[in-house]
């Protein structure tokens, strides 16, 4: 009578483990699989804001980069998307003087030192984005020139000048502290664009940790 306890007992379980392997199969994976790339997951460890902004900064190579310099104004968006937008907002100054819209993208685009042209090459750089900065910087310099010359001093008297326009020092100005300016926003785009994309990928690994951790039942996929 013992002895048939125990073969039904073994029978049992012989039963209870070829139901799990059949469930195993039928999610794709079988239980041995499961244990071990459970065991073999290291444990991830959450990078400190310090680690990331160490990751994000890049050595700067001056000799490779202009070198893809033909590449990064022929072959990607990074100078020519921005420097079309500083030259639509000088055209748009030019055409909407005093109009308040036109005077805020006037700010932002053209005047020094320009932020927003060399920013946004900056994060569409796939790299050397202190050169495209510096790029869009310099076109946005020929932008104010051109339409510091256009502009009656009329128009320009009215700010205060009195009548009389020195457009000498504004030029030198521009030409000197826009592309200057751009370089520093570019390389700080890029720099910005980098570390976002570290902060985004170590949440999704945090996530897929989750995801996988051990004790986690496994069954057939629901449908």
């Amino acid at each position: 009578m013992a002895r048939a306890k125990k073969i039904d007992r073994a029978e049992a379980r012989r039963r209870y483990r070829a139901t799990l392997e059949e469930s195993s199969v039928a999610d794709g994976s079988t239980a041995a699989e499961v244990g071990s790339a459970t065991a073999a997951a290291p444990a991830v460890r959450r990078p400190s804001a310090l680690d990331m902004f160490r990751a994000a900064a890049r050595p700067l190579d001056v000799r490779s980069d202009l070198a893809y310099l033909p590449d990064l104004i022929l072959r990607t968006r990074a100078v020519w998307i921005p420097s079309l937008a500083v030259v639509a907002s000088g055209v748009a100054v030019l055409a909407l003087p005093g109009n308040s819209i036109t005077s805020l993208l006037g700010q932002i685009f053209v005047a020094p030192p320009s932020l927003a042209g060399p920013f946004l090459a900056g994060l569409l750089a796939p790299r050397a984005t202190y050169l495209a900065g510096g790029i869009v910087g310099f076109v946005a310099s020929l932008v104010l020139i051109v339409a510091i010359l256009l502009t009656p001093i009329g128009q320009v008297s009215q700010a205060g000048v009195d009548g009389t326009l020195d457009r000498g020092p504004i030029i030198l100005y521009a030409i000197v502290v826009s592309p200057i300016f751009g370089l520093a926003v570019g390389a700080f785009a890029g720099y910005y664009r980098r570390f976002l994309y570290l902060s985004n990928t170590g949440s999704r690994r945090r996530a897929a940790a989750r995801q996988g951790r051990p004790g986690a039942k496994v069954g057939p996929k629901r449908r």
